[in-house]
């Protein structure tokens, strides 16, 4: 299928898996609109299948949006959010250290008088 090169890398298989449930729901009488908001699950939008008698596709005429910038956001999100989490990790070991440290000298300090 020429169409699948034209999809995002990692989006292809979950492409794929619509095509064929298209193909299988196409005979139980899913409607173009159906599939579009299936599709829509890739930012695919405004697509619009074409299915023979027997509920195969002939055609698949659509426009597609170049996702790249917001796959790159996502994955900067996705980054600053593991540091954020590592960070926040950290300083909540940094306070046990410092309650450990802080009950030490007390109990030191108590147990001079």
């Amino acid at each position: 299928m020429r169409l699948r090169c034209l999809i995002y890398p990692e989006d292809r298989d979950h492409f794929s898996r619509l095509m064929a449930e298209s193909t299988e729901a196409g005979v139980a009488g899913e409607s173009a609109g159906d599939l579009a908001r299936r599709f829509d699950s890739l930012d695919l939008r405004r697509w619009m299948v074409f299915k023979d008698d027997q509920g195969q596709p002939t055609r698949i005429i659509g426009v597609d949006y170049d996702i790249t910038a917001r796959k790159q956001a996502e994955e900067s999100l996705r980054i600053k959010s593991d540091q954020l989490r590592a960070l926040t990790i950290r300083v909540q070991q940094v306070r046990e250290e410092e309650r450990t440290m802080v009950a030490r000298d007390l109990h030191d300090q108590m147990g001079r008088f």
